[in-house]
């Protein structure tokens, strides 16, 4: 490795060479890894047809490589409490819709309307 890295940086110069050890680079494989799960996203999306699902695979793949810059830790941070919050407004939701559907609020009456009872 390190001949090359000689040969390299005489041909191209010392600025334009980058080495990095074995190590360094394992949390940057771990980042692309994820490919296979992107496509695995795109696939059942059928948008605009060949050309909309290219522009939705660059979107999510956009998407992908901004998440992939935050730790794992700094995503949970974020998105825990967000698909909580989430949760509970659904709850909220379909909590609200069970009461609606049992008790039915009667309609406001008018001032001119005559009772059911008298008519």
């Amino acid at each position: 490795k390190s001949t090359f890295l000689h040969i390299l940086q005489s041909l191209v110069g010392r600025e334009n060479c980058c080495s990095l050890g074995l190590l360094d680079l394992e949390d940057k494989f771990a980042t692309s890894s994820c490919s296979a799960m992107m496509w695995t996203i795109c696939n059942p999306f059928n948008i605009g047809g060949k050309r909309g699902n290219r522009i939705f695979a660059v979107f999510v793949s956009i998407f992908t490589f901004v998440l992939g810059l935050f730790s794992f830790s700094e995503l949970i941070g974020v998105f825990y409490p967000l698909v909580g919050y989430l949760g509970l407004l659904y709850i909220a939701c379909v909590a609200y819709k069970g009461i609606k559907r049992y008790i039915k609020i009667a309609p406001k009456k008018k001032e001119g309307d005559i009772p059911s009872s008298l008519q």
